[in-house]
């Protein structure tokens, strides 16, 4: 057997893992997802800078701040989107690389390396705008800020912004995630599908979100327990349907990886 053969036909047939091979894989898509990296990192440093600026010159501008972030956010989900650019998954079921390289590809940009350019340029705007004394007061009153002893309280702030902080984690792996099986799984169409899915998915979650809301809230004005259900359980409840769903997701999108053919 030659080398050729052997480096063709065994991370395939033995199901392999190498970095190396998927350091090819970047090295095969860097032409494309080069593009999209320089723009999330410039557009997150744009709109962390002229957040903090435009709120400094006029509070009025938070509107377009929450917009501007919400754009952020919804290209976040959608960064997979840019594997459906081109018929590249055409080539790429005829390189030697193997499925589990093409998971740790595919998830490695998605979901580390994408996400870190966005919070690193985004916290460089954040740094560059430090350096106006009206931005600095701005920023320090953000850190510094101390909420009513009432809304901790009522929200047991330590239990409940942990609860908060996965549930936060927890969502936005689900709409990556839906974005990247919607990307691998359809053969046309596959942005039209991401996006589609990903909305699909997120007014699911709001409906029964705001079923659960909506039975805690009665139980709390009606129940005669000591004990009634609060928004905590809520989000717990939340969370656990939204792993369960992330973890079939995750199954379904591996396995569409691995053995995906033209």
């Amino acid at each position: 057997m030659t080398e050729l053969t052997k480096t063709i036909d065994n991370p395939i047939l033995n199901d392999g893992f190498s970095w190396n091979r998927v350091k090819m894989l970047y090295s095969f898509y860097f032409p494309t997802i080069k593009n999209q990296m320089i723009a999330y990192a410039i557009a997150a440093f744009v709109v962390s800078a002229a957040s903090i600026l435009l709120t400094t010159l006029n509070p009025l501008f938070i509107i377009l701040v929450v917009l501007a972030f919400t754009a952020i956010i919804y290209a976040l989900y959608w960064n997979p989107i840019i594997f459906s650019r081109r018929n590249f998954h055409i080539t790429e079921t005829i390189l030697p690389v193997s499925g589990n390289e093409k998971v740790a590809f595919y998830f490695s940009y998605s979901f580390i390396i994408i996400p870190l350019i966005v919070i690193g340029a985004t916290i460089l705007g954040g740094l560059v705008t430090y350096l106006f004394p009206d931005s600095r007061e701005l920023i320090d009153k953000i850190f510094n800020v101390e909420l009513p002893a009432e809304v901790l309280d009522a929200f047991n702030a330590k239990s409940f912004g942990t609860t908060y902080i996965i549930s936060v984690l927890a969502t936005w792996y689900e709409m990556v995630i839906t974005s990247l099986f919607a990307v691998v799984y359809f053969k046309k169409n596959k942005a039209l599908m991401a996006i589609i899915l990903t909305f699909a998915v997120s007014m699911v979650t709001g409906i029964i979100g705001g079923i659960t809301g909506f039975i805690i809230g009665f139980d709390e004005l009606n129940s005669t327990n000591s004990t009634p259900l609060s928004m905590d359980s809520a989000l717990i409840f939340s969370i656990i349907l939204t792993m369960i769903f992330n973890i079939a997701m995750t199954y379904f999108t591996v396995r569409t990886i691995k053995y995906r053919q033209v």
